[in-house]
């Protein structure tokens, strides 16, 4: 019979996805509005900068998953990635937030996509190997479904939050708004980053998978063209 999980460990396993609902929220809801109404943007070309961006989705998951499943560490092979992922993870968020003090309209689209295929990139390096955890800290399929229940109240805790708060600091999607939504970036990306410290201090996987064979690279590629960019990001 597997060992039960402690509550601490499950609770603050789910406060990881406090942070990839947020910043998956928050860039849903608000970025295109971002762009057109604060940045300046035409609402076409702000929408190829972000179909740019969440295209990279197809390609990178199945290369830090690929990573993720190589990973050889005294930590294991998915804690590293959030020991080390969240900084970059935050950075990039910020970066789409920040107005360029440029005017040519081709540039700040270059800009903005090329700011999402970075956040984009950390992000997955981030919650990919954190959704790989979930059956790696246990083989009881009920404690299983329990991490995900932890999970998902966390995930709905995170998007209630960014539904309401953003907008609370923005007070409106105008060109004067642009330093409001900067801070808005901030802490939010602060507010991401930091569950991912919670997640690597509280879990420990367990040494058999950390063994595991992993599949090949173009296996995964292969698998990954097969379905829709994830939500994320």
């Amino acid at each position: 019979m597997s060992k039960r999980l402690p509550v601490r460990t499950k609770l603050f396993y789910g406060m990881g996805d406090v942070g990839l609902s947020l910043t998956s929220t928050i860039l849903g809801l608000y970025f295109l509005i971002y762009l057109t109404d604060v940045v300046g943007i035409e609402p076409g070309i702000a929408g190829i900068a972000i179909f740019i961006g969440r295209s990279w989705d197809y390609i990178n998951d199945p290369i830090f998953g690929y990573l993720s499943d190589r990973t050889r560490t005294r930590w294991g092979r998915r804690r590293p990635f959030l020991l080390f992922g969240p900084i970059p993870y935050a950075l990039t968020f910020v970066m789409l937030w920040w107005r360029p003090p440029v005017e040519s309209m081709a540039l700040l689209a270059v800009y903005y996509a090329l700011a999402y295929v970075f956040y984009d990139t950390a992000a997955t390096l981030i919650y990919m190997p954190y959704f790989a955890l979930t059956p790696e800290l246990t083989s009881d399929y009920d404690e299983r479904t329990s991490l995900t229940s932890y999970r998902m109240f966390f995930s709905i805790l995170g998007s209630l939050i960014a539904f309401s708060v953003p907008t609370m600091i923005i007070k409106g999607f105008v060109p004067e708004s642009v330093q409001r939504v900067l801070i808005m970036g901030i802490v939010f990306a602060i507010a991401a980053a930091l569950p991912m410290y919670a997640v690597f201090f509280s879990t420990r996987e367990r040494e058999d998978y950390m063994e595991q064979e992993s599949p090949k690279l173009w296996e995964s590629l292969k698998i990954a063209f097969k379905n829709k960019p994830s939500s994320t990001g």
